[in-house]
């Protein structure tokens, strides 16, 4: 093979990439790497404790990168920021032209910008990392040890006794969290995690003090026949989410072309969910070349609203996932059933396409009945529940075409069918059809949809992303989709949708800038001036925001946002809402201190205009709280890195309403205009 050609790209990679600095990516790229989930949809919130694995997985790749020349593709998808159009031309190119010589030749690549390449430039290497025996690897491996606070104030009135009547809160106002991983990212995991959230008691007789805890211990990319396993807490990610998907799926995000599920099938479970996780044990094993087989086995009692009457004795009616033990409600709700699940998937793979075919087998000790609303008409009920899947993922010339299509206890299938195409390089187009029967609906699924969970929903997604110029982008997505049954908040059938317009502009590392205009539409109950029938109307929801972003000397960071809804309700009542808001960040790699510092003001008519915005947080935790009626809202992250390993941080948010004596609602009330939150975390990395 003739080199002189790639030799050339890599001195000019050389020349051209050196003027950038590659060793100088500002830290906070990474640990603000949440900032992505601020534009995301409502319903995905409840599923941000599980984007800390990915945020772990880079901090792990810093120090043991990726080698670009053995990477599989599951491996490029799970760091988050690669497109799957852009980890396609990665490994086109490196099967037309062989292994990588530099990691600078990754400007060569058509398809991935220079902002890309330099932030895949600190996980990725050119060496050869071959496969070792445990001991060399337990050696190798790093670690953190990390001990988390939280607490809220004045007092909530759940932890206040009235009249004599003990509080309905059983537990402190502060939550406890004590994590401790050692790991190499890809190739071995072992951790645990105890937990006790606000409100839960500290009884050192009960679990060691703790209500939650967690295991696992994982060992990947094995020689010989056994590939993978994974003993304890685990997650399990199979297609595209129509039977089952423990990982955190995009769902109409600002970058409209990334609505593919990409998660390694299995991946240890490291993160605070005390719901979205299998315990038990699991395996890959690849018998032949171009077949891989995964199996998998749960076991674990769940939270559960338990109902009895004559006619159908013992059942439950819901599973909840919150997690929260705090009065003597959600204890009675503890530990209410037992969940078995063992499924497995077998995937073939070609140079062109891989196809998995997938079961889930589900029983429980008490059968599952809903309540007797017309929403859970369709919904399956029983002890035992079976889902089986066919998906599939490949090209067709420059057609990237991947999908699923399943069945729960072999009812009326569910589908979903997406197209990517890299017209230009320019142009990017995403198109997804989706059909999710009434009479589907998994337990733990998370496929591309409109709501929680993949049912009742028929629907068409287009997404595009425009490269204007090498600083200039426009994305733009349309999603429309109809259900054919009723749902929780509307008594009829309705066709709903979702579009975003967005365009960013960015200088190099010296300023960036977005503005987006987002617009719902919802069909909703409207209660009639009767008070007793409900009609069935639209409910139109648009915000219009700008963001401006500068960087100064990579030290500091100036972030300001201005930020506008409007909510016109089916009824005719129109409601606005405003947020403005400055950030300022400093980390400097001369300095073993950082600090970010949020002011903020909001103005909404009520709850129903209320703004969702990303705020600054300790490392692994994220927040997005919400802002709605008049008020102000500060925040201040302190921390300090020393080169011993230790790294404390401290973080407090204040929120003060102006037009209002009462913050909150029962036992969560603060009476007063005014509350705080205080977090303080302490980790040592080994």
């Amino acid at each position: 093979m003739d080199f002189s050609p790639r030799f050339k790209l890599i001195i000019l990679g050389l020349i051209f990439i050196s003027k950038f600095s590659l060793s100088q990516l500002p830290v906070y790229n990474l640990e603000e790497s949440g900032q992505f989930l601020d534009f995301l949809e409502e319903n995905q919130i409840n599923l941000l404790s599980e984007q800390t694995q990915t945020i772990e997985y880079l901090h792990g790749l810093i120090t043991a990168p990726l080698n670009i020349n053995h990477c599989s593709i599951s491996d490029l998808e799970e760091l988050g920021f690669l497109s799957t159009l852009e980890i396609q031309s990665f490994t086109q190119y490196r099967k037309k032209y062989g292994p990588f010589i530099s990691i600078y030749e990754l400007q060569s690549i058509p398809g991935i910008s220079m902002e890309k390449i330099l932030l895949l430039s600190n996980f990725i290497t050119v060496k050869d990392i071959s496969a070792q025996p445990f001991t060399e690897i337990w050696k190798q491996s790093q670690g953190f040890a990390l001990a988390r606070s939280t607490a809220y104030m004045p007092i909530r009135e759940g932890y206040k006794s009235i009249s004599g009547n003990p509080p309905k809160y059983k537990g402190s106002p502060n939550s406890l969290l004590f994590r401790f991983r050692k790991y190499i990212p890809g190739q071995f995991s072992l951790g645990f995690t105890v937990e006790k959230d606000e409100g839960e008691p500290l009884n050192p007789k009960d679990k060691l003090g703790f209500d939650s805890h967690k295991f696992h211990l994982y060992r990947d990319n094995m020689k010989g026949f056994l590939k993978t396993i994974v003993i304890g807490d685990y997650r399990v990610n199979l297609g595209q989410g129509l039977t089952q998907y423990h990982g955190f799926g995009l769902t109409k995000s600002s970058n409209p072309i990334l609505i593919k599920r990409t998660g390694k099938v299995l991946q240890p479970f490291s993160g605070t969910s005390e719901f979205n996780f299998f315990r038990g044990i699991a395996f890959q094993i690849n018998p032949i070349p171009k077949i891989k087989i995964w199996g998998f086995g749960h076991a674990l009692k769940r939270d559960a609203t338990l109902r009895e009457d004559e006619d159908r004795g013992s059942y439950f009616s819901a599973i909840q996932t919150s997690g929260y033990h705090r009065t003597e409600n959600e204890i009675n709700k503890k530990n209410a059933i037992r969940e078995t699940i063992a499924g497995t998937k077998i995937l073939w793979s070609s140079e062109q396409w891989d196809i998995g075919f997938n079961s889930m087998f589900s029983f429980y000790n008490r059968p599952y009945l809903p309540e007797k609303r017309i929403d859970n008409f369709w919904r399956p009920t029983g002890k035992k529940f079976t889902l089986h899947s066919i998906d599939f993922s490949g090209n067709i010339k420059t057609l990237h075409i991947f999908g699923e299509i399943a069945t729960q206890n072999f009812g009326i299938p569910a589908f979903s069918l997406s197209i990517l195409h890299g017209i230009s390089r320019k142009l990017d187009l995403a198109l997804l059809i989706r059909s999710f029967p009434e009479s589907h609906y998994p337990q733990y699924s998370n496929a591309f949809s409109s709501r929680t969970s993949p049912t009742n929903e028929h629907g068409i997604y287009l997404g595009m992303n425009y490269h204007l110029s090498v600083l200039s982008e426009l994305s733009l997505y349309l999603d429309t989709w109809k259900s054919n049954w009723p749902t929780f908040q509307r008594t009829g059938p309705a066709i709903d949708q979702d579009l975003l317009v967005r365009w960013n502009y960015k200088k190099k590392r010296n300023y960036k800038f977005y503005i987006h205009f987002k617009h719902k539409i919802r069909n909703d109950n409207t209660l009639n001036n009767n008070d007793i029938s409900y009609t069935t109307s639209k409910n139109h929801q648009s915000n219009l925001r700008a963001n401006f972003e500068k960087i100064i000397n990579q030290k500091w960071r100036f972030v300001t946002r201005i930020e506008w809804t409007r909510f016109l309700l089916g009824n005719g009542t129109l409601e606005n809402g405003y947020t403005s808001s400055q950030d300022i960040h400093f980390k400097s790699l001369e300095s073993p201190w950082f600090y970010s510092l949020r002011f903020c003001y909001f103005s909404t008519d009520s709850y129903e205009s209320r703004i969702y915005s990303y705020e600054p947080d300790v490392l692994y935790s994220f927040s997005i709280p919400f802002y709605y009626f008049k008020g102000m809202r500060s925040v201040l992250k302190v921390g300090r890195k020393w080169k011993n390993g230790l790294r404390l941080e401290l973080r407090t948010g204040w929120t003060y309403l102006t037009n209002q004596d009462v913050v909150g609602s029962g036992n969560n009330t603060i009476n007063g205009s005014f509350s705080q939150q205080l977090k303080v975390q302490a980790m040592y990395k080994f």
